[in-house]
C-alpha cells in the first residue's frame, strides 16, 4: 500500500486496503455478540469496496468490487444493502433473493422483470411465487392481477394439483365430486 501513496496512485492505494481490510475481517472468529468487532471489521470491508467501486473505470472492475462489498453486507445480514450491491455487480439472481430476504418485493419484482433472462430461471419462478403469495397476505391485489396472474391465482386459490368441481349426476340430489390434476 505504501508503494502506491509514494507513486502517486491513490485509487490503488485504496483497493489494496480494502482487500487488506478483507483479509483482516476474514481471520476474526465467529462470535454470536451484537456489535462484535467481526462485524465492525466488515462494515469497513463493505465501505471501501463500495468508495472502489465508485472509483472503478473498468466495468469488471467494478463488478467486482460491488460483489466483495455485497458479500461483505451478507456477513452483516444487511440484505437491503447486499441486494444493491449485488445489483451493481450485475449478479441479479443473488440481488433478487436479497431484496426478497430484506422483504423489499417491490424491488424484487423489479429485478425479476428487468433482468430474468439474466437469472437462474428456477430462481425467478419461486421468487415471483413468493412475491405473488407477499401480495396475496396484504390483499394488494393490483400488484397481484395480470393476465398471467391470474392463472397463479386461480391455483392457488384451488389448490396447486388438484381441484374439486361439483357435478350433477342425473338429478340435483346426487352430487359426484370430480377431481381432476
Amino acid at each position: 500500500m505504501h508503494s502506491y501513496e509514494r507513486a502517486g496512485k491513490p485509487r490503488e492505494k485504496a483497493i489494496a486496503h480494502a482487500y487488506h481490510l478483507r483479509e483482516q475481517a476474514r481471520g476474526i472468529p465467529v462470535r454470536n455478540r451484537p456489535g462484535d468487532e467481526r462485524k465492525n471489521a466488515y462494515s469497513k470491508v463493505a465501505e471501501a469496496f463500495l468508495a472502489s467501486a465508485q472509483e472503478a473505470t473498468i466495468l469488471r472492475e467494478r463488478s467486482e468490487y460491488y460483489r466483495i462489498a455485497a458479500e461483505a453486507f451478507v456477513v452483516l445480514e444487511d440484505h437491503a444493502q447486499a441486494a444493491k450491491a449485488f445489483e451493481n455487480a450485475s449478479k441479479f439472481t443473488e440481488a433478487a433473493q436479497h431484496y426478497r430476504h430484506a422483504g423489499m418485493f417491490d424491488e424484487t419484482v423489479s429485478v425479476i422483470k428487468n433482468h430474468e433472462d439474466a437469472m437462474d430461471p428456477t430462481v425467478a419462478d419461486k421468487l415471483t411465487d413468493v412475491a405473488r403469495y407477499y401480495y396475496l397476505q396484504q390483499e394488494d391485489l393490483k400488484s397481484v392481477l395480470s393476465p398471467s396472474s391470474l392463472y397463479y391465482l386461480l391455483h392457488w386459490f384451488l389448490g396447486k394439483h388438484r381441484f374439486c368441481s361439483l357435478a350433477l349426476k342425473n338429478s340435483w340430489n346426487s352430487p359426484e365430486i370430480v377431481t381432476s390434476t
